[in-house]
């Protein structure tokens, strides 16, 4: 994320007063713009987080290490924002392992909301056209 253009964003939004929510990156943020997001008004940020698992999250091309989204909640928690996550089930390739991974996640996370979702693939994903090959 540009620093200077979350800046002015959230700049806007305090001059505005009001209370918002937000979507962003575990791999984008750190404590500095947390804190900023905190201080103009937001009031939530959500992660996608999908999985626990580091090979499913892989096998997602999420791009992003499970550590790395632990700390981004955790991060955000101590920010002062309410953190949200969103996690999803039936991958292609899941397994009983994968899923006591995403449960052992979000049992140290502790995220404060989360929302858990059935994959389903969209058209034109690589999971779409090539399912056996997304595990």
């Amino acid at each position: 994320m540009n620093a200077r253009r979350a800046g002015v964003i959230c700049e806007a939004m305090r001059r505005l007063g009001v209370r918002y929510r937000c979507i962003g990156r575990a791999d984008r943020l750190g404590g500095d713009l947390l804190k900023m997001l905190a201080e103009t008004g937001c009031a939530e940020i959500s992660f996608g987080v999908e999985s626990g698992s580091q090979r499913i999250l892989d096998a997602m091309d999420k791009r992003v290490t499970v550590e790395r989204q632990k700390k981004a909640i955790m991060d955000a928690k101590r920010a002062g924002l309410v953190v949200k996550a969103f996690f999803v089930v039936g991958f292609p390739g899941e397994n009983s392992e994968s899923i006591e991974e995403t449960k052992r996640f979000f049992s140290d996370a502790t995220p404060d909301k989360w929302l858990l979702s059935v994959f389903s693939p969209l058209p034109g994903s690589e999971a779409w056209r090539n399912p056996k090959n997304s595990a």
